[in-house]
């Protein structure tokens, strides 16, 4: 009961607005997490590109795995961008579990990091 509720109350927050004047202006995280926040942008906008199923699919099982994953949409998927160029540029799956421990805090035990991974996967880079 109580995770349905924290998943209803991050993804609705997570959500809420399609074009936030604000959000440009906000303040970042320290840490990789920052560099991925900025990394997220590109050309096509970062957070605004996923389609809004797989972004509510996303942080959903964020917040599944554990739901501080998922305390700031804008750098979650920024960490995911930014995990998505390192498949594509060939990483190997260490590495990638070991920038996913890193991106999204030194917490995650590997299991938890290959669940992440695996949404970054099915999620974002597909996207």
């Amino acid at each position: 009961m109580v995770t349905s509720v924290v998943v209803c109350g991050v993804l609705l927050a997570g959500c809420g607005g399609g074009s936030d004047d604000g959000a440009a202006g906000s303040p970042a995280a320290s840490g990789p997490a920052t560099s991925a926040a900025a990394d997220a942008g590109g050309s096509s906008g970062g957070p605004g590109s996923l389609a809004p199923d797989e972004r509510m699919a996303y942080m959903t099982t964020l917040v599944e795995i554990d739901p501080s994953l998922a305390a700031n949409e804008e750098t979650a998927i920024g960490n995911a961008r930014a995990l998505c160029r390192e498949i594509a540029e060939g990483a190997s799956s260490r590495r990638l579990v070991e920038d996913v421990r890193a991106r999204f805090g030194g917490g995650l035990g590997p299991d938890e990091a290959e669940r992440v991974l695996e949404a970054v996967r099915r999620y974002v880079c597909s996207s």
